[in-house]
């Protein structure tokens, strides 16, 4: 251990390098100079943070074990390396806040009135509930200021220092400065906290350049950290409460990233299915009107009547010629055809030259193998997204239940349950309930995706868009016919006949 402790207080030679260079150096190599000098930078910032929201000294130490720990997971997944500050900032600041609101229930059950009106009427106290809400406040400002603000504020840098981390003009950090302290005045103003600019920068700072870490605190962060970044046990270096804080930390921001991700999917997945819906009935309508165009009845001058050419509306092959038989019709055998369609055997009846035919009558049918294996893969998708919605519903219901009876469990003062257990609970309840909304969404899509390919083999049949009689029958059982192309051409009356 004390030769960790004579690396920290020996500091390496990296002093030139910026925040980025050392965190992708740390990123590939896991080098522990990386690291450390990443917390001699920063260590103070979050150390800082971390005693402002916390009073016990135990209490900011886990909380700042636990956010370096964080940091050697997490550390592939920051943005952009020049905002280390800020983005360790941000994750001290919701690890000590969880560790405070888990004491101010423990007080709420434990403190009495008497204890109440027996604190000392000082400034201290008052303080130590202030400044968590300035840290608050300023945590919510939009990333550019608060990375400024902190950089300048927290951190005791210079504008120049500052404009050459964040990779801008010292003019511009100038601006976003006065920026993040009008908008934190503001802010805290409508929160009943009317303070000047220098009260709130001397209650945040807590002579950032000269506290750093304790020795002892940073050597057993730095070799906790690099044991829990290869997954073996930190115990022995850092409290089992830091990395059970991290755990927790890590996990609520993959849950984080989950809800983004499953929002992104969900608008992409809708985007793209009425994309799908807009270009079907985009070609559906230019294939009717050509179908349309090509059906226009033609006048045929020597017989005063009109022929009316059936077009087949896509590629594939004559599979019969005929139409559908009426119930309780009989037919003599010479005029029946079977044939087999998506695994059944199905009749009609033999259509020739010289039939009458009726508006909407089938003429014909193309075979069409992938339109009904479509229809059945669409079919089978729609049942197993059911299943699964079904099963999600289940299972957010039991998570809910087993959160509402940790809950009240840890309400009654149980010593088989922690907080973390109910927070736990809490979090599988909520990860059940995207994903059972998740579910019924995809369930919804493939219906839609149903509907389409019913519509597609829909297509497949060949009707009558008209009253009249069959002049010529274009192609015979078996051949191929591409979209478009006449079928069958029906002879239309004159209305004068």
């Amino acid at each position: 251990m004390l030769q960790y402790i004579r690396k920290l207080v020996t500091v390496p030679d990296v002093g030139g390098l910026s925040d980025a260079c050392l965190l992708r150096q740390f990123v590939g190599k896991r080098d522990e100079e990386d690291f450390t000098a990443l917390m001699q930078r920063h260590g103070p910032l979050v150390l800082g943070v971390c005693r402002r929201i916390l009073v016990q000294e135990q209490d900011a130490e886990d909380a700042f074990q636990a956010t370096f720990l964080v940091l050697a997971r997490r550390a592939g997944s920051i943005a952009r390396g020049d905002s280390v500050g800020s983005w360790l900032y941000g994750v001290a600041l919701r690890i000590a806040g969880k560790i405070r609101g888990g004491i101010r229930r423990r007080r709420q059950r434990e403190t009495s009135l008497q204890e109440v009106s027996s604190l000392d009427p000082t400034p201290q106290w008052i303080w130590e509930e202030i400044q968590p809400v300035l840290d608050e406040e300023m945590s919510r400002l939009p990333r550019p200021y608060r990375s400024a603000f902190i950089l300048c504020h927290l951190q005791g840098k210079s504008n120049v220092e500052a404009a050459a981390e964040l990779g801008c003009r010292p003019g511009t950090i100038f601006s976003r400065l006065a920026r993040a302290r009008a908008l934190l005045r503001d802010r805290l103003t409508r929160r009943g906290l009317a303070l000047s600019t220098g009260l709130l920068t001397s209650m945040l700072i807590e002579n950032p350049v000269q506290a750093g870490v304790p020795s002892n605190l940073a050597g057993t962060t730095v070799q906790g950290a690099l044991q829990f970044l290869v997954g073996e046990a930190a115990a022995g270096m850092v409290s089992a409460r830091a990395i059970f804080l991290a755990k927790g930390a890590m996990k609520q921001m993959f849950l984080n990233k989950l809800r983004i991700w499953s929002a992104v999917l969900l608008l992409g997945s809708v985007g793209v299915t009425g994309a799908g819906i807009w270009t079907y009935h985009a070609v559906a309508g230019s294939g009717e009107a050509k179908a349309k165009s090509v059906a226009e009845p033609a006048k045929d001058v020597s017989s005063l009547t009109a022929s009316v050419r059936v077009p087949s509306r896509k590629d594939g092959v004559i599979l019969v010629i005929g139409s559908e038989i009426a119930e309780g019709q009989k037919l003599p055998g010479e005029q029946i055809i079977t044939v087999a369609i998506d695994n059944r055997l199905e009749q009609y009846r033999r259509l020739r030259r010289g039939d009458r035919v009726e508006e909407g009558q089938l003429l014909a049918i193309v075979d069409d193998p992938l339109a009904g294996s479509d229809v059945a893969i669409k079919e089978a998708k729609l049942a197993a997204a059911v299943a699964d919605r079904m099963a999600s519903e289940k299972s957010k219901d039991e998570a809910k239940k087993r959160w509402e009876t940790s809950e009240k469990l840890y309400q009654q003062n149980s010593t088989s349950i922690s907080i973390g257990d109910v927070r736990a609970a809490e979090l599988t309840w909520m990860r059940y309930v995207y994903e059972a909304k998740s579910k019924a969404e995809a369930v919804n899509i493939a219906e839609r995706e149903l509907q389409q390919a019913q519509i597609s083999r829909k297509m497949r049949e060949i009707r009558s868009p008209c009253r009249g009689i069959i002049q010529k029958i274009c192609f015979r059982r078996g051949e191929g016919v591409h979209a478009l192309e006449p079928v069958i051409i029906i002879q239309v009356p004159d209305e004068s006949d």
